[in-house]
């Protein structure tokens, strides 16, 4: 049961209602139910890893990183670009090393 609660986390994000965990219980004294279940959301969870990795490294990138990269693409200096984000000169170069900027948005 306790597998059946940590799936249905990992699935919805959210921890299971009282109705969900009885539901929960009658498939787990039906193994030709879970057993369907279990086949889709195997077949959920591969979907999402195919669109995840679909998805540019960019997007994921902390909006600073994508300030940074267009400023360093128009050739704006350091420690304008630290003074214009209100960060300090080590924040950007650890954002500039980090996420290997520039580089081509996506």
């Amino acid at each position: 049961m306790v597998k059946l609660v940590d799936a249905f986390f990992q699935v919805h994000g959210r921890a299971p209602t009282m109705q969900e965990i009885d539901t929960m219980a009658a498939l787990q004294k039906d193994k030709d139910k879970l057993r369907e279940l279990k086949k889709r959301v195997e077949a959920g969870g591969q979907a999402k890893r195919k669109a995840y990795q679909r998805t540019s490294s960019m997007l994921r990138a902390p909006r600073n990183a994508l300030m940074i990269n267009r400023m360093l693409k128009r050739d704006v200096s350091l420690p304008d670009i630290a003074y214009f984000l209100d960060i300090s000169d080590r924040g950007v170069s650890d954002l500039i090393s980090d996420w290997r900027l520039p580089r081509e948005e996506e």
